[in-house]
C-alpha cells in the first residue's frame, strides 16, 4: 500500500540526509512530499 510520506528540511541539511532517504521511500512506492523551511535573511 502506497503511503505520502511528508519529510521536513532546513537549510542545515546535508543533502545526503534527504536525498537517501526519499530516494527509499519512492522505490518502496511511496510518495514523498518535501517541506522547505529556510532561515529569514533581516
Amino acid at each position: 500500500m502506497s503511503k505520502k510520506i511528508a519529510v521536513l528540511i532546513t537549510d542545515e541539511f546535508e543533502d545526503v540526509e534527504y536525498t537517501s532517504p526519499a530516494q527509499a521511500y519512492k522505490q518502496a512506492g511511496h510518495q514523498v512530499i518535501t517541506i522547505e523551511k529556510r532561515q529569514a535573511i533581516p
